[in-house]
């Protein structure tokens, strides 16, 4: 499933029709289509309850169960309490981008920046992107390890371009035959 995600991915050139297959990729916050199916399945076999877009005012470890209180709800008891957060994405709202917008300004769409190829913000400013808000760009995955890996090697390929000696301060570490000495004070 992920593959064909991917290639219907690379198959759009336009910015919004990207957008919409990664909207579509994960409708729901951290949890894919594919682990949602699999907690749906749990559910109805009576293994687990899935509590979605719900608000946790207090929870608390009380003998072997969690007693959980909901948002204008009652409290419940747990075994277990998986956490699947998620967010909107939207740059234009996010307070770490704000300057670099009003300085730098780029398109955007669905909450996503048009930065270029190599994930930097844009051609006049040298800020990387990764992540969600690299997705226009790295595809479904960005925000995966798979999209970290990809996201790496294409700002690495730019900052070599640019002349940047990336690999100068990284040492191989290897491990001292002598021991220590120690000091004396």
């Amino acid at each position: 499933h992920r593959n064909s995600e991917l290639a219907a991915f690379w198959c759009q050139s336009s910015p919004s029709d990207r957008s919409e297959v990664l909207r579509e990729a994960k409708p729901c916050g951290s949890v894919t289509p594919e682990v949602l199916d699999v907690l749906q399945e749990a559910e109805r076999h009576g293994r687990l309850f899935l509590h979605q877009a719900d608000e946790i005012s207090e929870a608390a470890w009380i003998g072997d169960k969690w007693k959980v209180r909901f948002e204008g709800a009652g409290c419940s008891e747990y075994d277990a309490i998986w956490l699947a957060t998620g967010t909107t994405i939207d740059i234009s709202t996010d307070p770490l981008f704000s300057r670099l917008l009003e300085e730098y300004p780029v398109n955007i769409v669905g909450g996503r920046p048009m930065i270029t190829e190599d994930l930097r913000w844009n051609e006049d400013c040298n800020v990387y992107v990764m992540g969600d808000y690299a997705g226009l760009q790295i595809g479904p995955g960005a925000v995966n390890l798979m999209g970290g890996r990809a996201g790496a090697a294409r700002i690495a390929n730019a900052l070599q371009k640019a002349g940047v000696n990336i690999s100068g301060g990284v040492q191989k570490y290897e491990r001292s035959k002598q021991r220590p000495t120690k000091r004396k004070h």
